[in-house]
């Protein structure tokens, strides 16, 4: 089982450096934590292939019911 990091981030820390939407300051704080935790390195991973996953994906429009008769 892989140790739990002390210094963790929440997840959508971690997705805003992702998406590069977090602070100059929080970039630097995460990128020197990647550097040294191995289990942050995992998270962030699986978090880049989920969103690879939901760009890559094509959705449908589903077809519009149809009217109920005598509806305008």
């Amino acid at each position: 089982m892989p140790r739990r990091c002390v210094a963790c981030f929440d997840e959508a820390l971690l997705s805003g450096f992702l998406d590069e939407v977090i602070t100059a300051r929080d970039r630097r704080v995460v990128t020197a934590h990647l550097a040294v935790c191995a289990e942050c390195r995992r998270l962030l991973s699986e978090l880049r292939e989920i969103r690879q996953a939901c760009l890559s994906t094509r959705f449908r429009r589903s077809p519009s019911p149809p009217r109920p008769v005598g509806f305008h």
